[in-house]
C-alpha cells in the first residue's frame, strides 16, 4: 500500500512539474486599462518600443495624449500634451532608441504653423518646442502643408513644403540631424503649371542630398512625355536638375527609390507607346549614379506570354493596366 501510494505521489509531482513547464511557456494575454473616451474621432498612431516603454500616440478629438505601456503592458502614463494645441492638423513620428521625434502641424487664425520636439520614453518633453515653418493661408481651411522624411539610417530629417500660389510653387527645405539641430535650409519660388507639371514626394539620402522627380505632360489629360531629377545637396542652395530621355515614349507616375549603398538613385514607372488612350506597354526603369549622373535607361517590354501568366482570358492585352507599383527593394550588387 506504501509503495503504491508513494508510485500515486510520483507520478501527480510530474504531472504538476510538466504542467508548470507548458504554463510558463504559454502565451499570455494581457488587456490595457479601458479609458471612458469617445472612439467616434479617435485616431491612434502606434509608435512602437522606445527605451524601455511601447508608446502610442492618440489623438481623439481635441486631445492629444502619448499612452506609455512598460514590459507588462501595464499603464504607467497616459497624459494629454498640454503644450500641444487642442486642434492639429498633422502628425508625424520618428523613433529612435530611447526617444522620438513629433513634427505637426496646427492653424491659428490665418497661419498654419509646423513646430516640432523631442520627447523621451515616458513621453515627456526633452527641450524647448521648435517652430520650423509658418505659411500664411488666410481663411481657408488648414490643410497638410508639411511633409516629413527620414533618410534610411535616421541621421537626416527632412521638413519641407511645397505650396502652390498663383501660379507659383513655394519651396522650403529645413534639414535637420537626429538630435533636432537644424543643419541647412532653402527657400525657392518656382513658375509651376498644375495641369501639366507634377512633382514626387521628396526623398532623402544618408549624407542629406535631397532628390526628387519633376514630370511634364503635353496635356491635362495626357501620359507624362518629360521627365527631370531634381537634387539638392546640404549647404548648397542649388537645385540640379538632370533631364532624362523616355525614347518617345510615354510614362505614368513614377516611383523613386535612393540606393545609399550603392550610391545610386532609382527610377520605375510603366510606359505607353501613345500619350493617350494607350494599355501598357512594359516597365520603365532608369538607374542614376547619385555622383556622377549618369543614367542607365531601359524599357522592358510585356510581351504576350508574361500578360497570359496574369490575365487568360481574350482581354490579356490589358492585363497590367489596373496594376500598379508599389515597392521597389534594392540588393547588395546594385540589382533590385
Amino acid at each position: 500500500m506504501y509503495q503504491h501510494m508513494k508510485r500515486i505521489y510520483t507520478l501527480l509531482c510530474s504531472i504538476i512539474i510538466l504542467c508548470s513547464a507548458y504554463a510558463g511557456r504559454a502565451q499570455n494575454i494581457t488587456y490595457s486599462v479601458v479609458h471612458n473616451e469617445s472612439a467616434r474621432d479617435a485616431n491612434f498612431e502606434i509608435l512602437g518600443k522606445v527605451g524601455a516603454n511601447y508608446l502610442v500616440f492618440k489623438n481623439i478629438g481635441w486631445k492629444n495624449i502619448v499612452q506609455v505601456f512598460d514590459n507588462n503592458m501595464a499603464e504607467p502614463s497616459n497624459e494629454r500634451l498640454s503644450f500641444i494645441p487642442e486642434k492639429i492638423i498633422n502628425a508625424d513620428f520618428i523613433t529612435y532608441p530611447d526617444y522620438f521625434l513629433m513634427v505637426y502641424q496646427y492653424k491659428k487664425n490665418t497661419v498654419v504653423y509646423c513646430d516640432a520636439v523631442r520627447m523621451d520614453a515616458n513621453g515627456q518633453k526633452m527641450g524647448k518646442v521648435i517652430t520650423i515653418d509658418t505659411t500664411r493661408v488666410g481663411m481657408q481651411p488648414g490643410n497638410d502643408i508639411y511633409s516629413t522624411i527620414y533618410s534610411e539610417d535616421k541621421k537626416s530629417v527632412l521638413i519641407y513644403k511645397m505650396h502652390e500660389k498663383n501660379e507659383r510653387l513655394h519651396v522650403v527645405t529645413k534639414l535637420f540631424n537626429s538630435q533636432l539641430q537644424l543643419l541647412d535650409s532653402t527657400r525657392s519660388v518656382i513658375p509651376f503649371n498644375n495641369r501639366r507639371e507634377l512633382y514626387s514626394p521628396f526623398q532623402i539620402a544618408n549624407d542629406g542630398t535631397i532628390f526628387f522627380t519633376k514630370e511634364t505632360k503635353p496635356g491635362s489629360r495626357e501620359n507624362i512625355s518629360e521627365l527631370e531629377i531634381i537634387t539638392n545637396t546640404p549647404k548648397s542652395n542649388i537645385f540640379k536638375s538632370t533631364a532624362i530621355n523616355l525614347n518617345k515614349n510615354f510614362i505614368d507616375g513614377v516611383h523613386i527609390k535612393i540606393d545609399n549603398l550603392n550610391n545610386n538613385y532609382i527610377i520605375n514607372s510603366f510606359y505607353y507607346p501613345e500619350k493617350r488612350g494607350s494599355s501598357i506597354e512594359g516597365l520603365f526603369s532608369v538607374i542614376i549614379h547619385k555622383e556622377t549622373y549618369a543614367a542607365k535607361t531601359m524599357f522592358n517590354r510585356f510581351d504576350d506570354s508574361l500578360r497570359l501568366k496574369i490575365n487568360r482570358s481574350n482581354q490579356y492585352r490589358f492585363a497590367f493596366d489596373n496594376l500598379f507599383l508599389k515597392n521597389i527593394f534594392v540588393k547588395r550588387d546594385g540589382g533590385y
